[in-house]
Parts: structure tokens; C-alpha cells; sequence
């Protein structure tokens, strides 16, 4: 496993900025138990990625590796390419996947991003599998993106998805953003298959937000699938607090809703805090929720996780 590690990130300079990630989860006796492992590595056109996790032998395995290079980065012009690779539960590497990302921006502020996605079959040989065209366009203080994707059938390359997200963002801060996802029904024409809304504003220091999903019923229009509201504060210290708010879920936490409890109503609440600590942070995930003996009642918050930042823990 080091030596799969060391490989990865070699190819990346010695200067470069490193991060690295370690989550651990808890038992039911409040103990802390060691889950997946998260470690980057960046330079100047370069990038290495390495996750990992414990087996149920305690052994650490690699789930996925990304390694991610610049091919062009000139004038209106970026070119990145990522080789992406999967393992199996005992650590085996999988068939490669191949990611091509062309991002061209335009002086008025409108871009256009073809990523290529390319993956390997059993005999190594790379085919596509996915090709996606972003239009963006930008007008006054609202961004919008118009997405087609393709991926091939048995005779050629098909138009089988189109996204539409539209972003306006206010001098004040405040933030909305609105998607819809289309895909062909039996008879081939497009319809809404999903869509998403979200609000976000800074309210007395507080950040809070509002977020929906929603998918196509059996018996057409739009059903609501999921509703959070979330409110975060940060101190000048750099602590951070969010608390998330699930309002609506259907079967949340195995417990099958109800045809009266469609309507929006608190059934989970999950904090998330996060505390800077070594150049790097902390963060903990703690849930309460609801039991199905009392659904009108949150019981008392547990530490469900915890993750543990070191080095570059600002990039993404």
C-alpha cells in the first residue's frame, strides 16, 4: 500500500502542497474506528489523489486514485486530463477511466467546457463513454448553463441528458440557484426528470440556506424527494458550526413515511463542526434524529464521524 502511495505522488514535485485527510467513524460504544484516508499532493500542472479505507481484516486498501495533469493553459484556453482508477474490496486495481476537460471563456464572460470521459474494458482498451457540452452565459448579476450529454448506443452517439442551472447572485450576497435535469421518456421526447432549488443569504452573520430536490412521480409532475435547512457560523477564530436541518426525506433512517407525514416537518437535525487545529482542522458529524415511536421528537445528538485535516486543507 506505501509503495502504491509513494508511486502516486512521486510524479508530483517535492515542493508541492500536500494534504491528508483521515475519517474515522464510531461504534456503539462511543469508540473511535479508523475508515477512509484521503491524500493530495498539487504542483504547478499537477496533481495526485490516493483514497483509501480499512478492510474488514484491517488492512488499508485503495478505493479510487486520480492523477491530473495540465495539458494547456494559455488564453481563453485550459486543458486538463485525469486518469482515474478504481479498486476492488481486496485492493486490486479495476480498468482505467479517462477524463479530458477543454474549458474555452470568451472576453464576455460566456465559456463553453467539453469534457470526454473514456473508460477501459477488460482488455484494457479505452472507449468512450460519455461526452458533455457546457454552454455558459452570463448576463448582469445571473450565470446560465445549458449542459447536453452523450454517451454511445450499439449504432452511435446519442443526446440522452440536458441539464439547465441558472445562478444570480446579488450584490448583497445573497445566492439562488435553480436546476433541471431532462431526459427522453418511452417515446423518446424529453421531460423533467429532476430538478433542484436553492437559496442561500447572510442573515446577522449567519449563513443560512434552503435546498430542495425533486424527482418525477410515477403518475407525472414533480414530487418533492428531499428539503434541508441549514444555518453555519463561523467565529473569528475560524471555528465553523453548521447545523443542517432535514425538514423532508422519504423511509429516512428506515422508517417508511406515512402517507399523512408527506408534509415538510423537522425528522433530522446534523451538526457539523469544525475546529482549526495543527495548520490543518477538525471537523465531527453528529445526527439526531427522530424515532419512529415519536416522530414529533429529536432525540439526543451522536457523534457519527470525524475527520482529520493536515497540510493544504484549503484546497478542494
Amino acid at each position: 500500500m506505501k509503495y502504491l502511495a509513494a508511486a502516486l505522488l512521486l510524479g508530483v514535485c517535492a515542493f508541492a502542497q500536500q494534504r491528508n485527510a483521515s475519517t474515522y467513524t464510531f461504534d456503539v460504544n462511543g469508540r473511535r474506528v479508523p475508515g477512509a484516508a484521503d491524500m493530495e499532493a498539487r504542483a504547478a500542472g499537477a496533481a495526485a489523489r490516493l483514497q483509501t479505507t480499512t478492510s474488514v481484516n484491517g488492512r488499508n486498501v485503495p478505493i479510487q486514485s486520480v492523477e491530473e495533469r495540465v495539458v494547456a493553459d494559455g488564453p481563453g484556453l485550459k486543458v486538463v486530463e485525469r486518469t482515474i482508477r478504481r479498486f476492488d474490496a481486496n485492493g486490486n486495481p479495476g480498468p482505467p477511466e479517462k477524463v479530458r476537460v477543454e474549458e474555452r471563456r470568451n472576453p464576455d464572460g460566456s465559456a463553453r467546457i467539453v469534457t470526454t470521459v473514456e473508460r477501459g474494458d477488460i482488455n484494457g482498451h479505452l472507449r468512450l463513454a460519455e461526452r458533455s457540452v457546457s454552454d455558459i452565459r452570463k448576463a448582469a448579476d445571473t450565470t446560465t448553463t445549458v449542459t447536453q450529454v452523450e454517451r454511445p448506443t450499439h449504432q452511435s452517439v446519442e443526446l440522452v441528458e440536458r441539464r439547465e442551472e441558472k445562478r444570480q447572485e446579488t450584490p448583497g450576497g445573497k445566492v439562488t440557484e435553480q436546476s433541471s435535469v431532462y431526459r427522453r421518456d418511452s417515446n423518446g421526447r424529453f421531460q423533467e426528470a429532476a430538478r433542484s432549488a436553492l437559496v442561500r443569504s447572510l442573515e446577522g452573520g449567519t449563513m443560512v440556506e434552503n435546498a430542495a430536490s425533486y424527482e418525477r412521480a410515477a403518475g407525472g409532475g414533480m414530487e418533492l424527494l428531499r428539503q434541508t435547512q441549514s444555518r453555519a457560523v463561523r467565529d473569528p477564530r475560524g471555528a465553523e458550526r453548521t447545523e443542517v436541518d432535514v425538514v423532508f426525506e422519504p423511509d429516512l433512517a428506515g422508517r417508511v413515511t406515512a402517507p399523512g407525514e408527506r408534509d415538510p416537518k423537522l425528522r433530522e437535525r446534523r451538526v457539523i463542526e469544525r475546529t482549526p487545529a495543527n495548520g490543518g482542522f477538525v471537523e465531527t458529524l453528529s445526527v439526531a434524529r427522530t424515532a419512529a415511536s415519536d416522530p414529533a421528537t429529536l432525540g439526543a445528538l451522536q457523534k457519527i464521524e470525524e475527520t482529520v485535516c493536515t497540510g493544504d486543507c484549503k484546497q478542494p
